[in-house]
């Protein structure tokens, strides 16, 4: 039925043998339910414009039957049931067909004989329904999910049959109804091990149920809206509940940022307020399957569990997400090891130079180079390399090495800058390496000429120029020079 052509048949699988529609896709463009073939065979149909009805001829191993059909909103799954009557007895197995018409069993809990589903989340992902007996009794609220399977939904106090009937459009929120001597109650299952009852959840959503009994109830995709129908003053009545929309979810606690060893257990957690319905972590944007609780955990950590991790949260009036959680995970670390650290080192100025170290362990290393103490900016490299050193660069040098796991100091290594080898016996003022009498009368002509080469001291004897020639640049280079550098 539309607005544009009012009611109109979709047909049957068989001239004039019944059908029956379970279900529709939220654009109506896809009809599911289930009709009989010319031999009498039951069987789930798929009814679109363009293809008209068509059966979903595969089945469950060794039934024959199919029933029962609802379809995701998104029309890309339909769930039934399949059976089996003669020549053996295969109770109801509750299945879903994906959009190539694959059948998959969604199974039964342990110490049931059937299972029937009743509706499908958003994309297919969760469906919910009940199992019993084969008898029908003993009934078990069931939610079955691509992560986690077929897990049973907590009962009512009392209950001695649960059935689950709807949910929102992310199977975060599950509606159904209980049997508590004798009577159906309506309840909500607001997290997979949460049920209250529908008149104390409306509640405390500010709702008066005064005068009403709730019987079972649906809930819309949103989770805002309910139908059902319950007894109001002592007559049966339908009824139906708008909430309104609080704040969306609010997150309080945001999970940390961690750096552990291979093999020890992580755990990221989520505190949050207004109104939260359901939880889903993500690793590297991808969704974690069965990861829905406040809290995720890791009992022991792989190399391949390092990344960012988020939570999303969500609630009937909006959708949080969670800060970036980045763990990172040591594999068989163990601290640098130096295998060559550099050696004492006496240049003159002008000379280049060059200190190195090399390790041994579990990389990337970085490295930080230090002259007394003291951080050289910029020098984050294996090598430390001066092309041609200063007075000012005479000290004692150590490199810190770092990885994941620890951090160590090379040896130190001097380097003493010689002050008095200023020439090569040619006049050229290039050093050679030692200390001559050609290095004195050298310097005795650049200092008479007021040459800058001659600037070897700033008047504290600390070998470092200070723009000027001075009695006490000679002072300083005799006592060099006598002192052999």
């Amino acid at each position: 039925w539309t607005t544009a052509t009012g009611v109109q048949s979709i047909g049957s699988l068989g001239n004039g043998i019944p059908s029956f529609a379970g279900g529709a896709s939220f654009d109506g463009s896809v009809i599911v339910g289930f009709s009989y073939l010319p031999g009498g065979l039951s069987r789930v149909f798929r009814w679109a414009n363009a293809t008209g009805m068509q059966p979903m001829l595969q089945l469950l191993p060794g039934t024959s039957h199919a029933s029962g059909a609802k379809i995701s909103s998104d029309g890309s799954t339909i769930v039934g049931y399949c059976w089996n009557n003669a020549p053996a007895l295969i109770y109801p197995i509750a299945c879903a067909w994906d959009s190539a018409g694959q059948v998959s069993s969604l199974g039964v809990l342990a110490g049931s004989e059937q299972s029937v589903p009743n509706a499908a989340s958003a994309n297919g992902s969760v469906i919910v329904g009940y199992c019993s007996d084969g008898a029908g009794q003993g009934g078990r609220a069931f939610r079955w999910s691509v992560a986690s399977g077929m897990t049973e939904l907590p009962a009512l106090p009392g209950a001695s049959y649960m059935v689950a009937s709807s949910l929102t459009a992310d199977g975060g929120v599950i509606t159904g109804y209980g049997i508590v001597n004798g009577v159906e109650h309506g309840c909500i299952w607001t997290s997979p091990t949460t049920v209250v009852a529908l008149d104390s959840y409306l509640q405390s959503r500010g709702v008066s149920t005064a005068g009403w009994m709730l019987g079972p109830g649906r809930i819309s995709a949103n989770g805002l809206g309910f139908t059902g129908w319950g007894i109001h003053n002592g007559l049966h009545r339908s009824w139906h509940v708008l909430l309104s929309c609080a704040d969306g979810p609010s997150i309080s606690t945001q999970p940390q940022s961690q750096s552990v060893s291979e093999g020890t257990p992580v755990s990221f957690s989520v505190i949050a307020s207004g109104g939260v319905t359901s939880y889903q972590w993500y690793k590297d944007s991808a969704m974690i399957a069965g990861a829905t609780s406040p809290t995720f955990n890791i009992t022991s950590v792989m190399l391949a569990d390092a990344g960012d991790y988020t939570c999303v949260l969500t609630g009937p009036c909006g959708i949080a997400t969670s800060n970036i959680a980045h763990l990172t995970v040591q594999g068989n670390c163990t601290p640098p090891e130096i295998d060559s650290t550099p050696r004492d080192l006496t240049l003159s100025r002008g000379m280049p130079l060059e200190f190195a170290v090399e390790m041994v362990g579990v990389g990337p290393f970085t490295y930080q180079w230090q002259r007394d103490g003291q951080q050289l900016a910029g020098e984050t490299s294996r090598r430390l390399i001066i092309n041609a050193v200063a007075a000012a660069d005479a000290g004692e040098y150590r490199c810190e090495i770092l990885n994941d796991c620890g951090s160590i100091l090379s040896d130190p290594a001097v380097l003493t800058v010689c002050i008095a080898d200023l020439d090569d016996g040619t006049g050229s003022g290039l050093p050679d390496g030692g200390v001559t009498i050609d290095d004195l009368l050298f310097y005795l002509g650049v200092f008479e000429d007021g040459n800058v080469a001659a600037d070897v001291d700033d008047g504290r004897s600390t070998g470092t120029p200070d723009g000027g020639v001075t009695i006490d640049d000679l002072l300083y280079f005799l006592v060099r020079f006598e002192a052999g550098c």
